[in-house]
């Protein structure tokens, strides 16, 4: 689908002009250093804490500046952190206990991942057979393709509109979860039950939350990120899937709901990720189904996402596609995202800079909804973790 981000109305003001002045100064400065000078490519991530010692520290700060033109709204824009993020792990026991304390600073301060995993093999000398683990405590729930690869490597810094929408908000719930790992880390087998009321919560509920995920990794390990600075050698392809739900449940994924409304409601994705020499792309198909007085409401969205990187510079072009659609009577039609963007780095992901274009269309009660454009500048400072 082109790219379409013209909106209706009328000429933008003197701020606007200004403001794409400058972004395009910007923009145009930072990308004449890269592309004179051919850095190493991916430069490696090191914690701040020797790799040998049981406890390491990492952060990430991520500073944005960003410009909103609304459709039917004045223009904003400003300054926010999008994470400012502790990053401490550890590991005890002959490395048999390992642990997480993950808090977030950047609006107010809240904690993110707070857990303690044993962990074991079997078989194997240098790579163990099997891996598998039993981790308990606040964490990431199991289910989608953006919550398991992390976006301090991805091809945008915020996930997809049908990410944001199909998962549990901020992906994350308090519980215990079980995964193994074979041949090389190719193969890989998630599952959990959860509280089913949300990160930072303690209040008892009515039933459990149950997410599982599986990958399949053919011609290597799966990556870290969606971008490949790296440039693999040879084809990379992983294939996932997942699914979640809860009976009684007052949390679900999809916005919208009164939070005294208890339903039974799951949710399935699939999805790919390719990685080869440079290239990149991630794809995801989501669909969910809630079960309200006996009918059944049905949500479903996808995204796709790619990336390049320039042969001999660290220099990325990015572009995404996403969609998320339910319960038409109510919401009167999709929301959908259409961005473009291109990322320097100047020390793999250790420190980035991110300039990206999108266009946002909310459905907000008219079959027209609203369409916004958003600019944004995003540097990236990233240690250990």
């Amino acid at each position: 689908m082109p790219l379409n981000l013209r909106l209706s109305g009328p000429p933008r003001s003197a701020m606007l002009r200004t403001t794409g002045a400058l972004a395009l100064l910007a923009f145009t400065g930072t990308a004449a250093v890269h592309l004179v000078s051919a850095t190493p490519l991916a430069a490696q991530l090191r914690p701040v804490v020797a790799a040998g010692d049981p406890v390491r520290i990492g952060a990430i700060i991520q500073p944005v500046w960003h410009y909103r033109g609304e459709s039917d709204a004045a223009d904003l824009q400003g300054f926010f952190l999008r994470r400012a993020r502790l990053d401490v792990t550890g590991e005890i026991m002959d490395g048999n206990v390992h642990f997480r304390l993950l808090p977030d600073l950047a609006r107010s301060p809240e904690l993110r991942d707070a857990w303690v995993e044993v962990r074991g093999t079997h078989g194997g000398e240098a790579v163990p057979a099997v891996a598998a683990g039993i981790r308990m405590g606040q964490q990431t729930v199991p289910f989608d393709l953006q919550r398991e690869r992390s976006m301090n490597a991805g091809h945008f810094g915020e996930r997809s509109i049908a990410s944001r929408r199909f998962e549990l908000s901020g992906g994350r719930d308090v519980g215990v979860m079980g995964y193994a790992r074979a041949r090389e880390g190719r193969i890989h087998l998630y599952g959990g039950a959860f509280n089913g009321l949300g990160a930072n919560r303690r209040d008892p509920g009515r039933s459990p939350l149950l997410g599982g995920r599986a990958i399949v990794s053919l011609g290597g390990s799966p990556a870290r990120g969606e971008s490949d600075i790296a440039r693999t050698a040879s084809p990379v392809v992983s294939l996932g899937a997942g699914a979640m739900g809860a009976r009684n449940s007052q949390l679900r994924p999809r916005p919208g709901f009164a939070s005294d409304r208890v339903v039974d409601w799951h949710s399935w994705t699939a999805d790919l990720h390719l990685r080869w020499l440079g290239t990149s792309v991630a794809a995801s198909w989501f669909e969910q189904h809630i079960d309200v007085g006996g009918n059944d409401e049905r949500g479903e969205g996808f995204f796709v996402s790619a990336g390049w990187v320039v042969p001999g510079h660290d220099l990325e072009f990015v572009a995404r596609h996403s969609r998320a659609t339910w319960d038409l009577a109510r919401d009167a039609g999709p929301e959908t995202e259409q961005a473009v963007g291109v990322t320097f780095f100047h020390r793999g992901h250790e420190l980035q800079t991110r300039f990206q274009l999108s266009r946002e269309r909310l459905a907000q009660g008219s079959p027209d909804g609203t369409s916004t454009l958003i600019l944004t500048i995003e540097h990236q400072l990233l240690l250990g973790g």
